[in-house]
Formats: C-alpha cells, structure tokens, sequence
C-alpha cells in the first residue's frame, strides 16, 4: 500500500513517552487506512514548555507541523487524526476510520490550540489498581490528562500512566494510606477514633482522631515523605476513609459546630484539620497543591476555614439530577449543587467536579447530553479548573449507554462552545457511515427521541428506580423504535437496537420483581421466601446467579439462610481481614425501639464477619453482639446460617431487615432486597412477623 501520509518524530522522542505512544497508536492506524489519507507530512517538534495540553499546528502546502510538549504532541496528533476521519466512541469498541478518501481542508487546524479544562480525568473504578488499559487508552486518545490513583497503585500502573498522558490525582480516600494501622494501632490507639468507647482500627470501619496533635504530627510527616518520594504526582490526597465511624472523643467533639452536632456532620472539626496539614505541607514543601473531596458529611468543611489554604485543590462531588443542568434554577434537586460550587469557588483558587454519571444506572437510558452541554459552558464561565466522573472497566455494561455521555465530556472539556444538534450531526455522521446516509439521519432521531423523553420540567432523572417509567414512556418508546427501524444493519445499530429491547423488556418487566413489604417467618428447610434482590438500576435479578433467602424466629434468636447461586463459584473474591472488598452479603436489621437505629452485618464466604451499630452517620464498629455465622459451599452456591438474638436489636418478635449482595465474580455487582437495597434506611426495609407457634 502506498504511503500517503507520513509522521516524523522528534529526535528526542525517547524521552517523549506520551508522543511516542501515539505516534505508534497512529501508524497502526494509518497502516489500514493509508488509501483514505492526503498526501500529507507530519512533522511533530518538541517545545519545553508548561502547559496541560496546548499545541500549534501550522501547514505550507503537504507539509503539516504540529509543536508542544509532550502532551501537547499526543494531543496534537490526536486532534488531526480526529480531523481526518478517526473516532473512538467506547473503549469496549475499536476505533472507527474514515471510509472514504479524506476531501476536507486542515487550514481550519493552524492555529494555537488549548484546552477549555486543564483537567481532564475519569476514576477508573475496574480491576486490582483502579485501572482498566482499554478506558486508559481511550482517555488518552480523547485527550483527558488526569486519573485518580491511590498512592499504592503509582507504583504499580505509573509507568504505562506516563505513556498514556493520564497524571496520578491521589486524591481519594487516604487516611488509612498515611496512617495505617499495621504501623500505628499497636503503639498509639490514641491516634484512632474512639467510637463506642473503644479506640476501633481504620480496617474495623474507623477514621482518625483529628484533635489529637501527635496525630496531626504523624500525618504530616507521612504526608511529606510520600512527597519526596513521588514528585511527579499531580496532586496529594488526603480525605477521611470512606464511609464513617468518626470519632467520639471529647476533644474532637469539641471541634464540631452546633450544626453539625445537629446533622451528624464533621464539616468544623475536619476543616480545622484541613487548615493545620496545609499550613505544615506549606512551610515544608512550598508549591505543592493537596487534595481534599467536598463530600458526605463534611460537604461544607470550607465555610470553616478562616484562610482557604493557596496549596489547597477541591473535589467537589456532585449526586445531582441529570435532566437538567446543575444550574437549573427550576429543578427541585440540583440548586443545592450549584449553590455549594458557586461557595466553594468563592475561597478556593483550583476546583474540579466530581460526577457519577453511570452510578445505579448502568444499562438504562442516558441521554444527559443537554445537560451535559449546559453544565460544562456554566463550568467554564465560573472558572472550574476540570471535571472527571467514575466509571467501571471496558467490560462493564455501563458502556454500552454511557459511552455518549463520557465521549461528549471529552469533547466539551476541550472545546466548551459546542452544541446539541451539530454534535449529534456529527458523531451519527461518523458512527454509522453508511454512504447514502440513511443510517445516520435515523440514528440522529433515535438520540433525538432519547433526549427529548427528560426534556421535561416534572421529569427529574436523578437515578431513583421509579424515575424510569416517568421519562421513558410508550410514546417515547415508539418514537424511538421507529427511528430504529429505518436504520439499517451495520453492527452499531444492531448492538443500539439490543440495548434498546433490554430496556423495552425492562420496562415491561420490572414489576414482576417487586419483593413484599411484609412476610411472616418460616422453617429454614422449607421453602424459600418470596423475595427478590435486584440491580439498583434495572429493577431485575440476576436470575443465572440468583439469591435465596429463608427467614425464622425461634428460641428467641432470628435465623437466616441465605443461598447464592453462583456459576463461577471459582471466582469467588474473599477477603477475610475487610469482607466488604470482596464476595459478601450485606444484612441490616432495624432496631425494636428507636427508628433511627439499625444494625449492620457483613458476611463473607468463608464466614468472616464485621457488624455495626449504626445511627444517621455514626457507625460503631466496636458495638458488641452476639450473632454467629456458618458458611458451606456447594459446586455452584454458596450457603450461609446466621443466627442473630433478638435481644441484640432489642426486639421481641418482629423486626425489618434489607440484605444486600456484593458480587466480584464478574467485575462488580450489587443486587439487593427491597428494589436494590435499602441499606440505612429502616423505614424501607421488610417487615418480618414471626409465625404462631
């Protein structure tokens, strides 16, 4: 095949990874479509400068070059393959090339080039190392240029990031990182929260005791010498664990304000500690920024903070309703959001979101596409330094609805001012080439029907099961199934009009598996109660890997046996020492005289357990109990006999329960009873009577 185009790397291209990895993304390529090319030379030349991605493209006659840095040359030379015809839609797809010889004019490339969002990242929320190669190379293709990364997993995956353009950004849930407890617990429990009047480690469900000055010490130091050691890192982290068991001593209480004694939260204590680890990174490592979440129960931390530290970069997470913008003064759930970004970016120089797009969703209609646009053009205006959003590994189904919603985030993180219709124009245009243009024209009112189904004020799609049947209605439904049809067969239409009939059968389906509000007790040998644990999302078990539930009262104690299905029983990911991080069965029950109180249970397959006492945002790790629990495991299932006193939850015969199953043997999954789980809420759970004796 005759080379039409040609790329000419840098002669320092040895100590360029992120250019020589696209160069060599772009010759595998080129290789295959070298028939579709102009005629054309590219020369890549370094420029030694600071910058998150800018580069200059000039041309005279067949000679193109593109000057930067290292990233900017990966992003220039994705930028032109992305001019002459190649996309990548989804990393669980290939990247699409042209189809016909390249006809268009490069002059509107010449120019200087910048990103709208100097930060540009996901968290990857797949495999040992928060980190699946597919989605790391799609983000590098799409030009994204940060990933969260836990400080462990630098060593580990840092390497192929630096390839891949993709900075560490360590903030993430970290005190246990910094102060672990196989170096500390023995020799200073004082370090660690004190709940229920018991010093609990991080790894029992424990934080740290902010007040405690030594602590502070400590913490800084570890801080600092994870500095030293990793200067290449973007950003420091240094958040609570996640979830809670904050501590209970009076000094730390000391710290809290009346409001978040009121509300359960540690906003006051937290920004104390916040101000104090800065101030010392500061004095000791001058330029350094650190990263903190605004998030949970200490979303509000920075009104606290007398000086907002100049070293300090925020996460600001956002749960918000994806029908409407962030700053859609008429949505009933996001002007919280707004409100609190709008404060935050008052006292703090370098602000990021933090998105949930595909969490408790998964494979069901997405179409934020609008709000997505709006969000971003509203971002830019206010000065928020980038975005990233979780999402799960290539293999995960979340891609197959999503992947419209993470690829125009890239888009708009580079170049803001763009809009709905020609975006849509655009990618069915390159998506579904089909020469006559059928294909795109029908996939277009397909995406069309989607985004309008939320374009309703009394539609709010913040990821609440019922909200499904109140947007995706039939009208909708066939609205979009028409556009289907006129479409033609290549495979992307075949796989849209797939996931389309998984929702249509969604629809149809969901109610079938509706678990009762109430059952009575049975024997543990008989038959199994009628009730279902479910996705979150679509409403429906996983009928292959099911989950059967027996429940008893008897001799004052309540008895559950509990069978998982499983098909790849040799896949089971047990972890003894934290059962939640593996293959478990979450089980709460509700306490017999307060309605705020509930008991938390964990179990895992070798019938390792944890167990807490829980109320709003206090979780007691150290709450002492008397349930037990046997394990057996069968060729394809796993059993499990738990015998809990009723005297423990201060129950006589009746009680309410929830039980939640964390699935590890094909990537993550979580199926739950009742509608997918309804964990700290006890005025959800399933009531259970015992039976007349």
């Amino acid at each position: 095949m005759v080379k039409r185009l040609n790329i000419i790397a840098p002669d320092n291209l040895g100590d360029l990874p992120q250019a020589a990895l696209a160069i060599k993304t772009a010759e595998e390529l080129l290789g295959k479509n070298q028939q579709f090319m102009p005629e054309l030379s590219v020369s890549l030349i370094f420029r030694d400068e600071q910058s998150d991605g800018n580069f200059e493209i000039s041309q005279q006659g067949k000679d193109l070059s593109i000057t930067g840095n290292d990233e900017g040359l990966r992003c220039g030379l994705y930028t032109l393959l992305g001019k002459l015809g190649f996309h990548w839609f989804n990393p669980a797809e290939d990247i699409i090339g042209p189809n016909r010889l390249f006809a268009g004019d490069l002059s509107s490339l010449t120019g200087r080039h910048q990103p709208d969002f100097a930060y540009r990242g996901l968290h990857i929320c797949a495999g040992k190392h928060h980190y699946d190669d597919l989605v790391g190379r799609w983000m590098s293709f799409n030009r994204m240029n940060r990933k969260l990364t836990h400080l462990p997993e630098d060593d580990v995956i840092g390497t192929r990031l630096k390839e891949l353009g993709l900075r560490p950004d360590t903030t993430v849930h970290a005190y246990d990182l910094l102060i672990p407890d196989e170096k500390y617990f023995a020799t200073h429990p004082e370090f660690f929260s004190l709940v229920g009047g018991k010093r609990i480690k991080q790894n029992d469900g424990g934080q740290l005791c902010l007040s405690n000055q030594q602590m502070r010490a400590a913490f800084a130091e570890e801080l600092l010498a994870k500095i030293r050691s990793k200067p290449h890192l973007g950003v420091f982290g240094f958040c609570p664990n996640d979830g809670y068991g904050h501590c209970e001593c009076e000094q730390c209480l000391a710290l809290d304000s009346a409001e978040d004694k009121k509300k359960d939260q540690i906003n006051k204590r937290l920004a104390d500690f916040v101000q104090d680890i800065c101030a010392r990174v500061a004095q000791a490592a001058p330029g350094v920024m650190l990263g903190h979440y605004s998030y949970s129960n200490f979303s509000n931390f920075l009104d606290y903070l007398p000086e907002p530290p100049k070293n300090l970069l925020i996460s600001c997470t956002m749960f918000h309703c994806y029908s409407h913008s962030v700053f859609a003064a008429d949505c009933p759930v996001n002007p919280e959001y707004a409100q609190r970004l709008q404060k935050i970016l008052a006292k703090i120089d370098r602000v990021y979101i933090y998105d949930y797009y595909a969490y408790n969703w998964s494979r069901l209609p997405a179409p934020y596409w609008q709000a997505i646009i709006d969000d971003f053009k509203h971002y830019k205006q206010l000065g928020v330094e980038g975005w990233m959003s979780e999402c799960s590994g290539a293999d995960h189904p979340m891609w197959q609805t999503q992947w419209c919603n993470y690829y125009l985030a890239a888009k708009m993180l580079w170049n803001s001012k763009r809009d709905l219709a020609p975006f849509l124009t655009q990618l069915c245009a390159a998506r579904y080439p089909e020469q006559s243009g059928k294909d795109a024209a029908a996939m277009k009112k397909y995406f069309s029907a989607l985004q309008k189904s939320v374009l309703r004020k009394d539609v709010c799609l913040d990821k609440k099961p019922a909200v499904f049947k109140d947007f995706f209605t039939p009208a909708i439904q066939a609205e979009a199934a028409a556009a289907l049809e006129a479409a033609g067969h290549s495979p992307l239409v075949e796989a849209e009009r797939a996931i389309f009939e998984f929702q249509r059968q969604n629809y149809a389906e969901r109610e079938k598996y509706i678990s009762p509000k109430a059952i009575q007790s049975s024997a543990l040998d008989g038959k199994a109660q009628p009730i279902y644990l479910v996705d979150r999302s679509s409403q429906l078990p996983n009928l292959a890997n099911d989950t059967q539930v027996w429940v008893d009262v008897k001799a004052g104690k309540i008895l559950f046996r509990m069978l998982m299905h499983e098909q790849q029983i040799d896949k089971l990911k047990i972890n003894s020492k934290s059962p939640y991080a593996g293959d478990s069965i979450e089980l709460f029950l509700d306490d017999g005289n307060n309605p705020d109180l509930c008991y938390h249970y964990i179990f895992a397959p070798d019938a390792s357990m944890v167990a807490s006492e829980c109320e709003g945002t206090r979780w007691n790790w150290a709450w002492q109990h008397q349930g037990k629990v046997e394990a057996k495991r069968h060729e394809q299932a796993w059993e499990l006999l738990v015998e809990i006193p009723l005297s423990d939850i201060n129950a006589s015969q009746d009680f309410g329960f929830t039980i939640i199953r964390n699935r590890y043997t094909e990537g993550s999954q979580v199926y739950g009873t009742p509608a997918g789980g309804a964990y700290f809420k006890p005025q959800d759970y399933i009531r259970c009577s015992a039976s007349p004796s």
